[in-house]
């Protein structure tokens, strides 16, 4: 019985992902839906929000996101859209998608000093109305290739979904 356990055990730790040393995967610690979604040919493990809750806290405190993983936020509507960096420890890019799935603009954020007032943190805004807002490590979009006009797919599960 000793051994099945033991065996059990090493299967859960050799298939996590713990990112660099003593790092938690974000997908492990977070209870967010994980899809895979489509951006030009590029895949990405994308952790599904669409609640205004899961909305706002986003990645905050997050000390570590793999390689081609990050966050679909999902919006009732095409809106303008605003971020900011509360509270977030690692520099990220951020897609912004029309309710088409075009990318209409990418932005890098970088992670504001800690202390900083809500009212002096810097916001990135879509370059027009969007629907769709995916953050992936800074640099993603650029390394792959991926550029304005690349078109966002959504697995069938939620292709339909609507943010709150």
């Amino acid at each position: 019985m000793r051994s099945l356990a033991a065996a059990g055990l090493l299967f859960a730790v050799l298939t996590c992902d713990h990112g660099p040393a003593g790092a938690q995967s974000p997908l492990a610690e977070h209870r967010n839906p994980v899809e895979v979604i489509q951006v030009g040919a590029r895949n990405v493990e994308a952790e599904i929000v669409s609640t205004y809750p899961a909305r706002e806290r986003g990645l905050m405190d997050r000390g570590y996101l793999g390689g081609d993983r990050g966050m679909l936020f999902i919006f009732k509507e095409e809106q303008p859209l605003a971020f900011w960096m509360k509270n977030t420890l690692i520099p990220l890019d951020i897609g912004f998608f029309g309710s088409d799935g075009v990318l209409l603009n990418i932005v890098t954020m970088q992670p504001d000093p800690p202390g900083t007032p809500d009212e002096d943190r810097r916001t990135y805004l879509s370059a027009a109305p969007a629907m769709y807002a995916l953050e992936v490590n800074a640099g993603w979009f650029a390394e792959r290739g991926v550029r304005r006009g690349a078109r966002l797919t959504l697995p069938p599960s939620i292709r339909d979904l609507r943010g709150e």
